[in-house]
């Protein structure tokens, strides 16, 4: 049905936001198709035979649909609240759509207006599992950027406008990277170049970049074809550094360089034609980050990782499809194969498992749990290959083998066989080592992994081949073949089971398989093992589409009566105090961020980065609240947690949230505790150090001192200097143990990741460039979502950063040179600054005995702290 007419037919029953989520959300994702399936205003009639109106309904052969669109319940200062029987009327709706077996989706008016994208990427995940309903939405998929790939896109240009020309994206199989890629080339519209180690990735590409951005001219540069002067190059990495190849362009010659799948890059090839260009970006993806040389490949790209979506990550926020594991066991004797201490001899292991025996008992295993689905088979060598491809097809599934053996496959008999594969006119294609990585079959619904995978790389790259959202399949089987070969329990790792804090249940390196109960597998995924082993892994399948928001809401409340305080996305994920995991408000709420938004638990900036305040206001509150000398400035009422105040009251306020936020106070911010005022008068243990400090050091009768004492101001006689002088002149003891209250802070963590980590080997900042940058940051953008944070303006982003950095200042960290400009001076040793104890020992050794690290943490160092780090050039010298 076409839009105007859809309109037209039902404007009378749409009020305006309706009909904008039905033009710019329902139409945009679903199309013209789409629109025959949405119905407007259904009658509805509950248990009680009360008649109800849907906003929109949808019914397909599977599922049926309702989207229900509402305003906002506030919660905030002087607004209207619902009365309790027009809420508890909601609820008795919703519950009764969910006994008849609706699927409820739920959109506010804000979320329409703002967050268009958001809710079609909602409605994505909604309808991913439905036939009907998919490909409608698939063929957009295209055209408008996906969450994870506009996060990227976003992170690129942060780390772009800081500098940060060279960055690695890494991204599961799957989510598309290519079409990233496309995106982030058309934006900045240069030449660019796209080099692959494989000439078959080239022509997927080139389909994705001319699907994305038709406009530009585009050529190979390949055996067959060396076009040197389209606009965007897709070129062979082997071809391109041929002798004389890589002549034919400047070394300036692109803007934007992209190497796909950059795990290969740390090959010298790859390393070479690195050194030979230099473009204004370079950009690296790839979907294993696991790899060994992992190490390398971030030193090629000055270790800046511009984003991470692990895949298990991206299975559980729907946005790859489930898959269902089976563990199938194999009765091959690994012990009596070569093995050189890191891998299995190649040859004697395709000699072992290609036997007829072994085949036979695939091929039945097929035949039992995948019957006549569209199926990989990853095998161990190219005779492996042929073999299970004319033992299925003598069993009357057409099957065929690719491989890289030119005397053997030719080009055109190759590319026959994925197209015949493509058109269902083959049912298996086994392969060796080729589709891996780079070319998609999103139709496949099984993978037969026929050899041990002793690898973490090759196990995600074989998995993420069938894990595509496709209208035709849920989820995808995976047929894996189990002995007794090395490293077999590092299976759990790959699959993602989660134990106790551990990958895979157990202790590291154990090779005792979990009881019941204590794996956690990725969401709507199920792991069998066969009968060898099934009394030691349990199935576990987690059927996330009985849960309602409703239950996640009592979950939340429940954990935050348990705590005492507002729960974090941390504590929903501890199983000890919660039901759910946060993965799963992810996906009925879209983020964390969205759900305690959407029940009015989000909490201003204000809270976590206090605002109008320095050290001596600190002080002075720890001072009067320990002495109980309360006045007119400082005192339950102007401080007011609830209800209008005055101007002053707002910045009591700030300076009370300051001292919360650093743990001196006990924090009275749980909406529970609102009128309890007892928690505001009274000093954590850390309030009461810094207190003793405080009373061992003041002399001085004026440190309290106001500018004015007879109106109520927070204008002290001293600057912040004064403060933060006082604090360099305490004993190194007391400068410890002030540091750890003070560094512990969440916003003072997060200014000296930017500072250190962010901007690797920068000495000198400008304020400006702090205020513009900080709150863009990829992780502090984290940190707001996960903690439902609303950030109003820039301009208010701009008062809450001073306070951070008077803090550093104070304790040596930063030194001002002048008004505008600060530099940095002293790397302080914590924790969050190093990841792991290790690298943090290794970096005091260095600066003390001149101990160079091994290479792993060496590397993991520069990651974190730039190329230059632990070397003359670094600008923090030993001394």
């Amino acid at each position: 049905m076409k839009l105007e007419e859809f309109i037209n037919k039902n404007t009378t029953k749409m009020n305006e936001i309706e009909q904008q989520f039905v033009e710019d959300i329902f139409y945009t994702y679903a199309g013209e198709n789409g629109l025959d399936f949405l119905q407007v205003q259904t009658p509805f009639e509950d248990y009680q035979n009360k008649k109800r109106k849907l906003d929109f309904t949808i019914k397909t052969n599977r599922y049926k649909y309702v989207i229900e669109i509402d305003g906002y319940t506030y919660h905030a200062e002087g607004a209207q609240r619902v009365s309790p029987e027009y809420f508890d009327d909601l609820l008795d709706k919703q519950n009764d759509l969910v006994i008849n077996e609706w699927v409820i989706i739920r959109f506010s008016y804000n979320q329409i207006r703002n967050h268009p994208e958001k809710c079609i990427d909602t409605l994505r995940r909604a309808f991913k599992k439905d036939c009907q309903l998919n490909p409608y939405f698939l063929n957009q998929d295209l055209f408008s950027p996906t969450y994870p790939q506009q996060t990227a896109l976003d992170n690129m240009e942060f780390y772009r406008n800081t500098g940060k020309n060279k960055g690695v994206v890494l991204m599961p199989t799957g989510m598309g990277k290519t079409v990233l890629a496309a995106l982030d080339a058309k934006r900045i519209n240069g030449k660019t170049l796209f080099v692959v180690h494989r000439n078959d990735i080239l022509q997927e590409a080139f389909h994705k970049f001319n699907e994305i951005w038709p406009e530009s001219t585009k050529g190979f540069f390949n055996a067959d074809e060396k076009n040197t002067t389209a606009q965007v190059i897709f070129a062979s990495k082997d071809t391109l550094y041929r002798e004389g190849n890589i002549t034919l362009f400047s070394k300036n010659h692109f803007e934007l360089i992209i190497i796909d799948e950059v795990h290969h890059s740390a090959c010298t090839t790859y390393k070479n034609i690195l050194d030979y260009f230099t473009p204004k970006y370079m950009v690296g993806l790839t979907a294993t980050p696991e790899r060994q040389d992992r190490l390398d490949i971030l030193q090629l790209f000055d270790y800046t990782i511009y984003y991470e979506l692990k895949q298990i990550d991206a299975i559980q926020a729907g946005y790859l499809s489930g898959f269902i594991y089976y563990g199938l066991k194999d009765d091959i004797d690994y012990s009596k194969i070569k093995h050189n201490g890191i891998r299995y001899d190649v040859a004697d292991l395709g000699r072992k498992l290609n036997i007829p025996e072994r085949n036979k008992a695939i091929l039945d295993k097929y035949k039992l749990i995948a019957p006549e689905k569209k199926a990989l088979g990853f095998c161990v060598t190219i005779d492996h290959a042929i073999s299970m491809a004319e033992f299925f097809n003598q069993n009357g599934i057409p099957a065929k083998a690719i491989h890289s053996d030119t005397t053997r496959l030719s080009s055109e008999e190759r590319k026959a066989y994925i197209q015949d594969f493509r058109d269902n006119n083959l049912q298996i294609l086994f392969t060796v080592d080729v589709f891996n990585e780079g070319v998609d079959f999103p139709d496949i619904e099984a993978l037969l992994f026929l050899r041990p995978t002793e690898s973490k790389t090759i196990f995600i790259q074989q998995l993420g081949r069938g894990l595509r959202l496709n209208p035709n399949k849920n989820h995808v089987i995976v047929l894996d073949f189990i002995g007794n070969f090395k490293n077999a329990d590092r299976v759990k790792e790959f699959l993602g089971g989660k134990s106790n804090g551990n990958l895979g249940g157990g202790t590291p390196n154990s090779n005792q398989f979990p009881v019941k109960g204590e794996l956690d597998w990725p969401l709507g995924c199920e792991v069998n093992f066969d009968e060898s082993v099934e009394e030691l892994f349990k199935r576990l399948d987690q059927d996330n589409s009985k849960i309602t928001k409703q239950d996640l809401i009592e979950n939340y409340y429940i954990v935050k009566e348990a705590l005492k305080k507002k729960p974090t996305s941390s504590d929903i994920d501890n199983p000890e105090l919660s039901q759910y995991k946060s993965s799963q408000y992810a996906n009925l709420f879209r983020s964390w961020n969205n759900f305690i938004k959407e029940i009015g638990e989000a909490t201003k900036a204000s809270y976590h980065y206090p605002q109008g305040t320095h050290l001596g206001h600190i002080f002075y509150i720890i001072h009067t609240i320990k002495n109980k000398k309360f006045n007119n400035l400082i005192s339950p009422e102007v401080y007011a947690p609830e209800g209008n105040v005055t101007e002053i009251g707002r910045q009591t306020r700030y300076k009370v949230w300051a001292c919360m936020e650093l743990g001196l106070l006990f924090d009275d911010r749980n909406p529970d505790n609102i009128n309890d005022n007892e928690t505001f008068t009274h000093l954590t243990p850390n309030g009461e150090k810094l207190y003793h400090i405080l009373e061992e050091e003041v002399i001085d009768p004026t440190f309290y001192d106001f500018n004015n004492s007879e109106s109520l101001t927070w204008s002290m006689a001293h600057q912040e200097k004064y403060f933060n002088d006082f604090i360099k002149k305490l004993s190194d003891s007391q400068k410890s143990d002030l540091e750890d209250i003070f560094f512990k802070m969440d916003a003072v963590q997060q200014m000296l990741k930017f500072l250190f980590h962010e901007n690797k080997n920068i000495k000198s900042f400008t304020r400006t460039y702090i205020y513009s940058n900080f709150f863009s940051c990829p992780f502090v953008r984290e940190y707001l979502e996960i903690n439902g944070i609303s950030q109003s303006s820039s301009e208010g982003a701009k008062r809450r950063i001073p306070f951070i950095l008077n803090i550093l200042e104070a304790f040596g960290v930063v030194r001002f040179v002048d008004r505008s400009t600060l530099e940095l001076i002293r790397l302080p040793y914590i924790p969050v600054l190093f990841g792991s104890q290790a690298c943090m020992d290794a970096t005091i050794d260095y600066y003390t005995n001149s101990t160079i690290p091994n290479k792993e943490i060496l590397t993991e160092l520069k990651t974190l702290f730039g190329a230059n780090f632990m070397t003359p050039q670094y600008f923090l010298t030993k001394n």
